[in-house]
């Protein structure tokens, strides 16, 4: 199953968990229920971890090198970068072609001389930000 596959299958199923009858109309039992992509897989606790696990894929993290350098025209990231006068983080939108706005990312791109610099998936909170450790595998230009 695809990930849009996955998206769609869990929002199916949790438009069908929120049907709320008015008086008089069918009970959510027998009007969505059967309809439900989750009806025979464990209903509502299937169907919760898929939402979970969804979600969680759209939390902010740093991306590793082959992740910016595939990022697709259109897409944006979060440039974070350490000066001295403070932490900085701002959307960067990909050109393709492993760039990222003005910063070309191929080879030789990652390494030691760019270590204040790493991209993220979002935009991270503050405590997001002083959590996660740099590492060098995830810095780029």
């Amino acid at each position: 199953m695809t990930d849009e596959e996955k998206r769609e299958k869990v929002i199916r199923g949790l438009e069908l968990c929120a049907y709320d009858p008015d008086p008089g109309q069918e009970l959510k039992e027998v009007r969505s229920c059967p309809e439900c992509p989750y009806y025979r897989a464990g209903c509502s606790p299937q169907l919760i971890r898929d939402a979970l696990a969804l979600l969680r894929e759209q939390e902010a993290r740093v991306m590793t090198r082959e992740e910016v350098l595939a990022t697709p025209e259109g897409a944006v990231v979060w440039m974070e970068e350490e000066a001295e006068s403070g932490t900085y983080i701002q959307p960067i939108v990909s050109t393709g072609n492993g760039c990222l706005g003005n910063f070309y990312l191929g080879v030789g791109a990652f390494g030691v001389e760019y270590s204040s610099r790493r991209f993220w998936t979002s935009r991270p909170s503050e405590q997001q930000m002083r959590d996660t450790p740099w590492e060098e595998d995830s810095n780029a230009e």
